[in-house]
C-alpha cells in the first residue's frame, strides 16, 4: 500500500512536469500506448494540468487545506467514536491508520460511498492496534455512517442550492 501511495504521488508530479518529460522518446511512446488504451484520459488530464501549471502553489495550498481540514478531521471524528465506544484508550496512530488507510480503501469502486469496504479495513486496524472485538466493529460501521450522513447533507446542499434564487 505504501508502494502504492508513492507511485500514485510519483504520477502527481510527473503530471505537472509532463511537457518536459514528454521529449524523451521511451516515455513518449509509453505515453502514446496508455492514451490508446485510456481512449485519450491521459491526454485530457495532461491538458487540465498544464491549465494549472502556473497556479502550481494555489493547488499545492489546496492539497494542504484538504490534509488539514478533512483528514485530520476524520482521524479526530474517529477517535471520539471509539472513545464513545470505551475505545479511546489507543494510541493515535492506530486512529491516524485506521482513517488513513481505510478512506483510501473506501475509494475503491467497489461500494457505494466505501461503505464494507471501510468497515473491514478500520476494524482491522483497530484490531491490530490493540482494539476488543466488540467496539472494532461498532466503531467503522458508526464511522461510515457519519460519513454517508455528511455524503447525503451535502447532496442536499448541491441539489437544492442552485435552486435558490440569487439575490440582485
Amino acid at each position: 500500500l505504501v508502494l502504492l501511495c508513492i507511485i500514485g504521488l510519483s504520477a502527481g508530479v510527473f503530471m505537472f512536469f509532463h511537457s518536459t518529460l514528454e521529449k524523451i522518446r521511451p516515455i513518449e511512446f509509453m505515453i502514446e500506448i496508455a492514451d490508446k488504451l485510456s481512449k485519450g484520459m491521459y491526454s485530457r488530464l495532461a491538458d487540465a494540468f498544464e491549465r494549472y501549471k502556473d497556479c502550481l502553489g494555489t493547488v499545492m495550498f489546496c492539497i494542504f487545506i484538504s490534509i488539514v481540514f478533512i483528514h485530520i478531521n476524520l482521524v479526530f471524528a474517529l477517535y471520539f467514536i471509539a472513545k464513545g465506544a470505551g475505545a479511546g484508550d489507543l494510541s493515535l496512530l492506530s486512529f491516524l491508520n485506521a482513517s488513513t488507510i481505510g478512506n483510501t480503501a473506501g475509494l475503491l469502486p467497489v461500494t457505494v460511498s466505501g461503505v464494507g469496504v471501510r468497515d473491514v479495513i478500520v476494524e482491522t486496524l483497530l484490531k491490530a492496534g490493540g482494539c476488543l472485538p466488540g467496539p472494532a466493529v461498532a466503531i467503522p460501521i458508526i464511522f461510515s455512517a457519519l460519513i454517508v450522513l455528511f455524503n447525503v447533507f451535502g447532496g442536499f446542499f448541491f441539489i437544492f442550492g442552485k435552486m435558490a434564487k440569487p439575490k440582485k
